[in-house]
C-alpha cells in the first residue's frame, strides 16, 4: 500500500513538473514574439541579397516556435498522435531551412512519408484533420472513448 501511495505522490509530482515546463515554453514564445517582428522589419529594410537569409532564419524561429506550441500540446494532452505532429514539424524545419542537397531533401521526404503512414494505421485513435472528431473502432469501451474526448458519456446507454 505504501508503494502505491508513493507512486501517486510522483505521478502528481510529475503532472505538475510537466505544466511547469509548458507555462515556461509558453513564456518563452512569448518572448520571442518582439525577435519575429525585428526580423519582419529587417527584411523589409534590406537588399535583396541580404534578406534571403534573414528570411531563412525568420522562418527557422518560426518553425521552432511552432514546434515549441505543439510540445506543450504534447504535455498536457498525453495523446500518441501528438508526438507524430512533433516530429512532422521537426522534420519540416531541417527541410526548409537547413535542407540544401538534394540527399537531405529526399530523406526528410521519405521521413515524412514514413510519418503519415505511422500516423494512419499505426495511432489507437483516427483524429481528423483537427476538427475535434474521433473515429473509434466499435470494441473501444467508452471509459476510452470518455478519456480522449474528455467528456462524461453514461456507460448504461447502449451505444
Amino acid at each position: 500500500m505504501n508503494r502505491k501511495k508513493n507512486v501517486v505522490r510522483l505521478q502528481k509530482l510529475l503532472y505538475v513538473l510537466e505544466i511547469c515546463m509548458s507555462i515556461l515554453i509558453i513564456i518563452g514564445i512569448i518572448i520571442s514574439i518582439p525577435d519575429l517582428i525585428k526580423y519582419m522589419t529587417a527584411i523589409v529594410v534590406s537588399g535583396r541579397s541580404y534578406s534571403y537569409d534573414l528570411y531563412q532564419a525568420f522562418l527557422s524561429h518560426v518553425l521552432l516556435m511552432v514546434i515549441g506550441l505543439e510540445f506543450v500540446a504534447m504535455l498536457i494532452s498525453h495523446e500518441e498522435y501528438q508526438i507524430i505532429y512533433i516530429m512532422t514539424m521537426v522534420v519540416a524545419r531541417k527541410m526548409l531551412v537547413y535542407g540544401s542537397d538534394t540527399m537531405s531533401l529526399f530523406i526528410g521526404v521519405a521521413a515524412i512519408a514514413i510519418l503519415f503512414i505511422v500516423r494512419k494505421y499505426f495511432t489507437l485513435h483516427k483524429i481528423l484533420a483537427n476538427a475535434g472528431i474521433a473515429i473509434f473502432d466499435s470494441t473501444t469501451n467508452i471509459r476510452s472513448v470518455n478519456e480522449h474526448l474528455v467528456q462524461d458519456i453514461e456507460t448504461n446507454k447502449n451505444t
